[in-house]
């Protein structure tokens, strides 16, 4: 037994170990760099990529047209799905990159070995707070830790005087939500989401206030 109890220590320590080195190798690998309206086609890709990937088998309701339409689990409905997307990272590519008439509006992409895998939309709404409208990232690349490694150790650097994150997603994208959780953020009021024009019944809000 005490032999057993040793051997799972040593599994452990060795795992730990492995862990760090893959963080520390991560780090060296995952750049940020503002986006380009060269960077499109490889942005709306993988923005549909990613976000189909979250809501391929989910439940919920989306506005067309000014009407609420439900879109099931069905093979019927992913075609639906992913034009809705496709039409979300047309229009917000348009609006954070291309025109980019509102230089509040900014846009990095993500890097990893110099090659774009995902995408980070956010507005400075004053000196304090940002709003980090969209975070993606390609399929591929996922589950390695790397949205949390920007948000949490790269996109600050940008921001040093940053006093307040605050973010919306849909109930049902329960990645965004855990990584939410993860990075210390608390769940917010319906007047978050209101002072975004977004509807409660669909999404929910997040804050982090840095001290």
């Amino acid at each position: 037994m005490k032999q057993l109890f040793k051997s799972l220590i040593a599994f452990v320590l060795i795992t730990l170990k492995i862990v760090n080195i893959y963080a520390l190798d991560l780090r060296k690998e995952i750049t940020i760099r503002p986006l380009t309206i060269k960077d499109e086609k490889i942005f709306i890709d993988q923005f549909v990529e990613s976000f189909m990937s979250a809501y391929k088998d989910q439940v919920f309701v989306v506005t067309k047209n000014n009407e609420y339409v439900l879109l099931t689990n069905s093979e019927s409905d992913a075609l639906k799905k992913q034009e809705w997307i496709l039409s979300a990272a047309k229009s917000e590519f348009d609006e954070y990159v291309q025109k980019n008439n509102n230089k509040s509006f900014k846009s990095i992409g993500v890097l990893q070995n110099g090659k774009l895998i995902g995408g980070l939309l956010y507005r400075i709404i004053d000196h304090k707070t940002i709003y980090l409208a969209q975070l993606f990232i390609a399929p591929k690349y996922q589950k390695q830790g790397i949205s949390f490694y920007v948000l949490n150790n790269l996109f600050p650097k940008l921001y040093p005087s940053c006093k307040r994150y605050e973010v919306f997603t849909r109930h049902q994208n329960y990645g965004a939500i855990l990584l939410y959780k993860k990075l210390g953020y608390k769940i917010g009021s319906i007047d978050i989401l209101e002072k975004y024009k977004f509807n409660p019944l669909m999404y929910m809000s997040f804050f982090k206030d840095i001290n």
